[in-house]
Parts: C-alpha cells; structure tokens; sequence
C-alpha cells in the first residue's frame, strides 16, 4: 500500500480507485475529437461537390453560432450539475458527427458543425466542475494534469488514425470514420453514466460528489464579471489560450518559412509538444502541489517570455542555413512546452476554487469565454501580426505574458487573503 502511495506520488498521479470509468470516459472523448475535428474541412472536400470556400464558410458559420453558449451551457450545470452536461455534451457531439456523416450540402454542414460544437462547449464547460466531483478534495490539481495529458494522448492518436484514412481512404470509408467518431462519443456518455462518483462533505455538511442541483443565490452572471479576482483570472487565462494557439496556427508557417526548415521538422516539433505534455504533466504537477497556483502560474508565465524570446531569436539569425534557427526552435518549443505543462494544472484549479460553488456553472461558463473568444481573436491577431513582421508577433506576446508574471503574482497574493478570510 505505501510502495503504490510513494509510487503515485513519485509519478504525481491522483487515486484512480473508483474512478476508472471516468477516466475511459474521458480517453474515449478524447479519442472520438481527435479523430474528425482537425479533418473536417478535407473530409468535406473528399465526399462533396462543395468548393473549399462554401465548406470553410459553412464550417465558420457553424462555429460562430456555438461561440456564444458557454453562460447557457453554465445556467444549465447549475441546474443539472457537471456530470450530466458532460453526458448531454456527448450525446449532443454523437448527434453532429451523424449529421456530417451525411452531409452533402452546406446547410447540413452548418448544422453539423453547431451540434458538434455545442457539445464540445458543453463538455469542456462542465469537464473542470466534473474533476471538482471526481477529485473529491483530492489532490485536483494532479486531476487536471493527468487528463490533460490523456486527452493529449487521446487526441493526437485519434489524429493519426484518421490522418492514415484521408491519405488511402475512399469518400465512403470516411463517412464511416465520422460516424465511428460520432459512436465514440456516445460510447464515452455511457461511460460516464454508469459511474458513481465518490460523496464527501463539503464545509456547510452537505454532500458533494453526485450532480445534486444547487439553487442559485441572486446576482448570477453579475456576481461573477464583479469578481475582481477572477475577472483577474479571465485575463491571466487569455494570456495562456492565445499562447495555446501558438502551435497550430504559427509554429508551421514560421519554422517553414522564416526560419527555412522543411515541413516534416515542424511536425517533429507537435510531435515534441505532444510527448512534453503526455510524459510530464503528472510529474510537475505533483511536485509544484506544494506552491500556491497563482505563483505556479507567474512562473509559468515568466517561461513563455523566454520561450518566446527563443522563438524570435531562431527566426532572426542571418542567412545562410537554417540548422542554428531550427536548433534554436527545438530550444524554443520545449520551453513553450514546459510553460504549458506548468500552467494548465493550477489555471483550471482556481476556475473552480475561486467560483462560488452555488453558482460555479456560470463561473465555469464565463471562464470558457475566454477560451472561446482567446481561440477566435487568435487567427486574426496573428496573422496581422506576422505581416507586420514574424519578430513583431513575439514581442507583443512577451509583453502579453510578461504582464501575465505580475498579475499572477498579484492573483497569488490576493487568493491568500481571500482564503484566510474565509476561514477565519
């Protein structure tokens, strides 16, 4: 019993006793996205008549519509609690991805893609309250970790699948791989379903473990965007989705094209990325426990600066090859890696600590706002950036997570007071 206690510390996981079931259900949704979503607008080339830009646009149009559901999708977790909207989410995916799979025309594709959508927003809207469940008030933060490295896993191996089917596969076997996708998330539904979470009291003696509806108290949504400390967590957040978006929307083009390395090295590099995180996000999040998130965070953030300062550094080396640039980029991504690792874990911990936990769907739906609206500026900030000149977009995002370093710091100190306020 204390070899496998020392050893799960060592490895920095949480106890998976009575949880197994959560955890399939997770690799399961993990494995389902990653098999179709990084596809879709080639899948939509291969098995219709449309044009690129009357799938793109459709695609968009459909994204745009679920943008804004997050808040809903909180009033509905206050309701409901975060275990059933995560099954819903799945059910409400299962039900997109059919669609797709027969999708011919762009409003079937519009549809498609809303449905798909929701419930992604759904279940990543209530996955950080399902931990909160699942964790029991126990060691959350190596929850956090360890998901998010099996969703890492899940997803980049559902990646490669797919990837092998589009490159041999006919127009009817990707139907087929949409619609075994869409299986997949109806399978991690019933997963989810048939567990029992564990019950534990919280502060007031009551129970917390099941999906037990909470009556909201008055203010809702106003409490929440007056609550200076996590208005201040929105915006440290912000900083760590656009570094997010680093790696699928600038790492490609720059590595190739300012930098002059072939196309299969920045691949090697997501490759790196997705190792970094699978392999040391238990780890270092057992270890940095014993810190107070808002100082783990300012770390975190005090990381990306220097990866980002490398970043430009390999992009600024005079002609003449590109083996120092692309030295200089491996350098770069694995520190842009270890930010990532270091930051997720305690971001997601206090979304959930700092939420009043009568209320804490609308806390949640707020903070996936911010996911949202980070991941929907970021294509058009970058770009616009990188036309500007590739060493111009670094340094705005130096100066980004810079500010980031002091205001974790100041979310640190803040999160102490309020917490030896609450339990005096």
């Amino acid at each position: 019993m204390t070899t496998t206690a020392t050893r799960r510390d060592v490895l920095g996981l949480p106890p998976l006793s009575g949880r197994r079931l959560f955890v399939g259900s997770t690799v399961v949704d993990s494995l389902a996205a990653g098999l179709v979503f990084a596809f879709l607008i080639i899948y939509f080339q291969r098995v219709t008549d449309l044009s690129l830009v009357d799938i793109g646009a459709a695609l968009t149009v459909g994204r745009l519509l679920a943008m804004p559901t997050p808040p809903l999708v909180g009033v509905v977790i206050d309701r409901i609690g975060p275990r059933r909207v995560v099954m819903i989410g799945n059910v409400v995916s299962f039900a997109g991805l059919v669609v797709c799979a027969f999708a011919a025309h762009a409003p079937e594709i519009v549809v498609g893609q809303f449905l798909s959508q929701l419930g992604i927003t759904a279940y990543w809207t209530a996955s950080r309250g399902l931990v909160e469940i699942a964790a029991a008030g126990e060691a959350r933060r190596r929850w956090y970790a360890l998901l998010g490295a099996l969703r890492n896993v899940g997803t980049g191996f559902g990646s490669a699948i797919t990837a092998l089917f589009v490159s041999f596969g006919s127009p009817t076997t990707l139907r087929v791989v949409v619609a075994t996708s869409g299986a997949a998330f109806l399978l991690a539904a019933i997963l989810l379903s048939r567990w029992k979470p564990p019950t534990t009291s919280d502060g007031d003696g009551a129970a917390v473990g099941e999906d037990s509806a909470r009556t909201p108290s008055r203010g809702g949504f106003r409490t929440v965007v007056t609550d200076a400390d996590y208005v201040l967590l929105l915006g440290i957040n912000l900083t760590f989705v656009l570094a997010a978006m680093v790696l699928p929307l600038v790492v490609t083009i720059y590595v190739t094209d300012t930098i002059g390395a072939p196309a299969w090295y920045a691949g090697a590099l997501v490759v790196i990325n997705t190792a970094m995180v699978a392999l040391l996000n238990n780890p270092i999040a057992g270890f940095a426990e014993r810190f107070a998130p808002g100082r783990v965070i300012a770390v975190a953030s005090g990381v990306n600066v220097v990866g980002y300062a490398v970043f430009a550094a390999a992009g600024a080396l005079p002609g003449g090859g590109y083996v120092a640039g692309a030295v200089l980029a491996l350098v770069a991504i694995v520190v842009y890696s270890l930010a990532e690792v270091v930051a997720t874990p305690p971001i997601s911990d206090l979304s959930v600590s700092l939420a009043r936990p009568e209320i804490a769907g609308r806390y949640q739906g707020v903070f996936q706002l911010s996911w949202n609206l980070g991941m929907a500026v970021a294509p058009v900030l970058f770009t616009a950036l990188l036309s500007a000149g590739s060493t111009i977009l670094w340094l705005v995002l130096g100066v980004v997570s810079l500010a980031a370093v002091g205001g974790a710091d100041l979310l640190a100190r803040r999160t102490t007071t309020r917490s030896a306020v609450g339990s005096a």
